[in-house]
């Protein structure tokens, strides 16, 4: 029913220092630097989709940023910007 498996011992240093440079690379490759192709980023080309799919052009009446920022916090952020 319930294999035992064998625990491995482990330094904790190194493996926070591991987790902590995978993490980073994480942020630097797929958020914080614009893209190649277009020059935005990711969080900002989210921005600029919900805009055109919710037709908020130059020609339309003004609308809030709030607005716009709590529609994209909504659909691409569902456990709030700062998680």
């Amino acid at each position: 029913m319930w294999r035992r498996r064998e625990l491995t011992s482990i330094d904790v240093i190194d493996e926070v220092q591991q987790n902590f440079i995978d993490s980073s690379y994480d942020v630097n490759t797929n958020r914080a630097f614009p893209d190649v192709r277009d020059g935005y980023k990711p969080g900002q080309r989210c921005i600029l989709w919900e805009m055109y799919t919710k037709k908020y052009t130059h020609d339309k009446p003004h609308v809030k940023s709030a607005k716009i920022d709590g529609g994209v916090a909504a659909l691409y952020w569902p456990h709030g910007r700062i998680s």
